[in-house]
């Protein structure tokens, strides 16, 4: 099983990969070139050489956690239908960093704020590319915030209704969260009074991969703890939830899992269905929902 986030830019895929590069592991790269329907879009030899499909993988030494991101150009700007440049993605995905190694965190910052490169901050351990031209958030973290847990989490929050996600994603896809702190066990504890110390600091779900794994943290955003709020409703429309719609793609060699965890995931008050899971042509499954909580999930037979 493989979890992934998607980043789609218009055009300057290759761009950020090399920027990346400097810090993350490349695994695959193919272009439009490869695209079976290159002809049939009739790409010239400019949206050819962009870049169909790529991904990368966070990793942190000696931690059996990771992330990965894949990234790719549109097919649009393959087509040269919009301008070359930024991001396509609306939500930009963010990476958790949870490393003790505070020499290994300074080497990636240090790397990533080339000022030359990309216009950067970091605030409070959290350092992103402001310009969104490379579109990745980094959150830096110490261990002891994720149970002494140490690798790259996919990571995002929620307005104080984290419990009900951690439950929804525990009955679909078949997990226990390894790891769950509350805010009133958290660095926080003395801002926070009342049942808002109830909201969810940390908590860490596990994707079994070979002999280690990719970890995905979620959590209550502070400003709900503090001020003991609950912003979900099920009479507006899915993806308003997190502003946007972040993109993860879930891989998998078990038909049967595939299948019983999308059919979980649409059973959500809130769900979408963006394409029902079925047998594709290649003879793999394929999916796309957007679940009850704003995420949108594509599942992919392999």
């Amino acid at each position: 099983m493989t979890l992934s986030v998607n980043v789609e830019y218009a055009g300057s895929c290759r761009e950020s990969i090399k920027f990346y590069e400097q810090v993350f592991t490349l695994r695959e790269l193919k272009t439009y070139e490869e695209f079976p329907d290159a002809a049939a879009f009739n790409l010239n030899e400019e949206g050819r050489a962009m870049i169909w499909k790529a991904t990368l993988d966070v990793k942190i030494n000696g931690a059996a956690t990771l992330a990965s991101i894949d990234m790719s150009d549109s097919i649009i700007s393959a087509m040269q239908l919009q301008p070359v440049g930024g991001m396509c993605s609306v939500v930009p995905p963010t990476v958790c960093l949870s490393c003790p190694d505070e020499n290994f965190r300074s080497e990636i910052k240090a790397k990533l704020q080339n000022k030359e490169q990309t216009d950067s901050m970091s605030l409070l351990g959290f350092f992103h590319q402001n310009s969104g031209v490379h579109g990745i958030n980094l959150l830096e973290e110490d261990p002891a915030d994720n149970g002494g847990l140490s690798g790259a989490f996919h990571y995002f929050a929620f307005n104080g209704y984290c419990a009900s996600v951690v439950d929804y994603y525990s009955k679909s896809f078949d997990l226990t969260p390894v790891h769950i702190q509350l805010y009133k066990n958290s660095p926080h504890a003395n801002e926070i009074n009342g049942a808002g110390g109830d909201k969810i600091y940390s908590a860490i779900f596990h994707f079994p991969h070979n002999d280690g794994f990719y970890a995905l943290k979620i959590k209550d955003t502070l400003d709900s703890a503090i001020k003991n709020t609950n912003s979900y409703r099920t009479d507006i429309p899915t993806q308003s939830h997190c502003g946007g719609n972040p993109v993860f793609t879930l891989r998998d060699n078990n038909p049967e899992y595939l299948t019983k965890t999308f059919a979980k995931l649409a059973e959500g008050v809130c769900a979408k269905m963006n394409k029902p899971i079925t047998t594709e042509a290649n003879g793999l499954l394929h999916g796309s929902l957007i679940d009850s909580f704003g995420i949108c999930w594509e599942f992919r037979g392999v």
